[in-house]
């Protein structure tokens, strides 16, 4: 019996193999791109839901002292360090806990906590008694300790009862958001 001579043919397959771990390191990163988009593209919404939330709350508070819903009187002053902290024993907090509407909706349609709004007086408006400050935190995720929670804060001063036109003392926002005249 003969031996039949034996063809060298084993590179090809090497270098198919080669090819072919090259494409998939290539998918792999491309798909690892995409995801980093995507996980940008949700932090962004969140991100622009929460600032949406906190201006609700900023207009509410707004709304609250020009209404007389809340009477901001007897407050004194406090420092924005305290406020931050919680620790301001002068301050009004509306809603005592952040306005959830639970989770039956979507984040991105009105589920989840929205907005909770802080009423204070800073320690060098003392004199100006109708002077305050608003501080809104405004929310995107379910629970104040969920991993993911996305906040953003706005903050006004709004002299109560003051036209902005006719202020001629006015300095910052005086006055609010949405004067209408």
């Amino acid at each position: 019996m003969m031996k039949r001579p034996r063809r060298q043919g084993g590179w090809v397959l090497v270098m198919v193999l080669a090819l072919l771990l090259l494409l998939s390191l290539l998918v792999a990163g491309f798909f690892a791109e995409a995801a980093d988009s995507a996980t940008m593209v949700r932090i962004d919404l969140g991100q622009q839901v929460a600032m949406s939330h906190a201006e609700a709350g900023l207009q509410d508070g707004i709304r609250s002292l020009r209404a007389a819903q809340v009477n901001p009187a007897g407050l004194s002053s406090c420092l924005d360090s305290e406020v931050i902290a919680g620790t301001c024993a002068s301050m009004i907090v509306v809603p005592a806990t952040p306005l959830d509407n639970g989770t039956v909706n979507e984040l991105t349609n009105q589920g989840g906590l929205q907005y909770q709004y802080v009423i204070y007086r800073r320690p060098n408006d003392i004199g100006n008694t109708n002077r305050f400050v608003i501080r809104s935190t405004g929310f995107y995720g379910y629970t104040t300790t969920a991993n993911n929670l996305v906040t953003s804060i706005v903050e006004a001063e709004f002299d109560v009862g003051n036209d902005v036109k006719q202020d001629q003392y006015c300095s910052g926002v005086c006055g609010g958001v949405g004067y209408g005249g």
